[in-house]
């Protein structure tokens, strides 16, 4: 089971002091709809409007990788999920002219990146979770980078496009990722 730990942190988007920050409600735990994750306060930022956990879970390691591929992923459809990564990768094409090469951080199974892929662009991804990026690899043929999105070293090279289909909120240093 991952442990955590609860840290008092600014706004994690601008940056402006927690007491300039309004209490919403809670997250995680009893507050989520499966009963995962650990129980924090969600609050508003009154500078930026931004919402974030206060205090701030901070696992020692992913907690994702407490569940399975199949159990995580069970409310997905594969194959639809594979025909949103060739309707995105269309999308990017028509901003950048043509295909590239595409990274999504927090790729998960892969099914995005192998839409783009079987549109022709050349596809990378980074994930917190191995056995996700196994699944990447093996049955999408996705090269898949474990390692903390803000950390990764795919970032360091060149990319067309950078995909965060559903990411930031799992991000705990967002302005360092963007």
């Amino acid at each position: 089971m991952t442990e955590w730990s609860f840290e008092e942190r600014d706004c994690p988007i601008c940056g402006e002091g927690r007491l300039e920050s309004v209490p919403l409600g809670q997250r995680g735990g009893a507050a989520h709809h499966a009963g995962l994750g650990v129980e924090t306060t969600l609050v508003r930022c009154r500078t930026c409007h931004g919402v974030y956990p206060s205090p701030t879970p901070i696992p020692r390691e992913s907690p994702y990788q407490e569940h399975s591929p199949d159990s995580y992923f069970r409310q997905h459809d594969s194959a639809a999920k594979v025909r949103a990564g060739e309707r995105l990768a269309l999308q990017a094409e028509r901003l950048t002219g043509s295909s590239g090469r595409m990274l999504e951080l927090g790729c998960g199974r892969g099914e995005l990146l192998r839409g783009a892929a079987n549109r022709g662009w050349d596809v990378a991804g980074v994930d917190l979770t191995e056995s996700y990026a196994a699944v990447a690899r093996s049955e999408f043929g996705v090269e898949v980078e474990v390692a903390p999105a803000e950390s990764a070293q795919a970032l360091g090279q060149g990319w067309d496009c950078i995909l965060l289909a559903a990411v930031l909120e799992h991000v705990y240093e967002p302005r360092v990722l963007i």
